[in-house]
């Protein structure tokens, strides 16, 4: 019963958290680049305990060959590198020669949550970030940590 409590206050307290900072690290080739993106909205995604989110990630893309499209998108907690968010889908529209606006759609299941973390079930709670990885018509690539995370705290 103690267990069920925890669970409960943990997945109330899930929040992602992501405004936009700046790339930590990425990898790649060429000049692809993500250089704008929003999660749900620009709103934090709360998760209850008990009815399935659906969220997206929208993120504009540019190369100077044109986008080829979204390889890879997850998202997770910062605490503890973990998280129960299912990448779903993306599609992309040409805005122009060189960029495309694309969309992730994410779900998180409130209900996978505890097989997450048997030792912490809080540690899901709290701040989360976005990975992703972008292609170019012209074979170029960029792997990005980071891509969306929580603001720093002010100094």
């Amino acid at each position: 019963m103690r267990r069920r409590r925890l669970w409960s206050v943990a997945a109330a307290a899930v929040a992602l958290t992501m405004l936009g900072a700046p790339s930590a690290r990425a990898e790649g080739r060429g000049d692809i680049r993500i250089i704008k993106r929003v999660v749900d909205g620009g709103t934090n995604v709360i998760v209850g305990v008990s009815k399935p989110v659906t969220f997206p990630i929208r993120m504009t893309v540019k190369d100077n060959s044109g986008v080829k499209g979204v390889d890879r998108v997850s998202t997770f907690s910062t605490h503890n590198l973990g998280g129960p968010v299912e990448w779903i889908d993306t599609s992309c529209v040409k805005k122009s020669k060189t960029t495309s606006d694309c969309t992730a759609t994410m779900y998180v299941d409130p209900k996978a949550m505890p097989y997450v973390s048997d030792r912490d079930p809080d540690g899901i709670a709290g701040q989360w970030q976005v990975d992703a990885t972008v292609n170019a018509n012209d074979k170029d690539y960029w792997i990005s940590d980071r891509i969306a995370a929580p603001a720093p705290a002010p100094r």
